[in-house]
């Protein structure tokens, strides 16, 4: 007649080992995590940047956003930077082993617009909902920004297009990507300037 109690027992000690195997197989594993580095940061147009992912793990596959509308499946893409402004970048990439996982560096490139050599600067302006950038001569125009309720002003400067919307100061790149608040609550907001000396609004 088997004894109950040493029944119990090699039970007991079998979910535990089962238990203990489960725990070793997920929670005792390392993190994975993804990372990135740039080889430089800060440039003017055009403004070559080598990406390079610190990955641990076998990947299957990459995609790289670089903040400009611009993307690549590449691992170690080399990508150029050709408008002015402030990119976050982003790198997605799918392990073999199953997970996709994301790392965002927001604000990492910051590029500032180079005039060719003769090139007059382009101009920008608010027309009804939208905001727009066109040569001098008025030869050619294109839309930058739309959906602003109640533009008063708009400012060039440090990078960026500045402008008003209501009692808000809104912020893009100069190709109109970016769009973010930079200052809300100002009643009776009517103009803005850029001090491009010390490079603030």
């Amino acid at each position: 007649m088997p004894n109950h109690r040493v029944v119990a027992g090699l039970i007991t000690a079998a979910i535990s080992l089962t238990l203990l195997g489960l725990c070793s197989c997920t929670f005792l594993q390392p993190k994975v995590t993804v990372d990135f580095e740039a080889s430089e940061t800060q440039g003017t147009t055009p403004f070559i940047v080598e990406f390079t992912p610190l990955v641990a793990e076998d990947t299957a596959y990459y995609l790289w956003d670089f903040g400009d509308g611009q993307t690549s499946p590449d691992s170690s893409p080399v990508h150029v930077y050709r408008s002015g402004g402030s990119f976050d970048v982003s790198l997605t990439v799918g392990l073999i082993s199953g997970p996709v996982l994301t790392t965002v560096k927001e604000e990492l490139i910051q590029v500032t617009y180079m005039l060719k050599k003769d090139e007059p600067a382009p101009l920008y302006w608010l027309q009804g909902d939208v905001i727009k950038r066109g040569n001098r001569d008025g030869s050619a125009s294109e839309t930058l920004v739309r959906g602003i309720d109640n533009g008063m002003d708009l400012a060039v400067g440090c990078g960026y297009i500045f402008w008003t919307d209501g009692d808000t100061i809104y912020r893009a790149n100069h190709d109109g990507i970016g769009k973010m608040a930079v200052a809300s609550g100002q009643d009776g907001l009517v103009s803005l300037t850029v001090d491009e000396v010390a490079e603030r609004l």
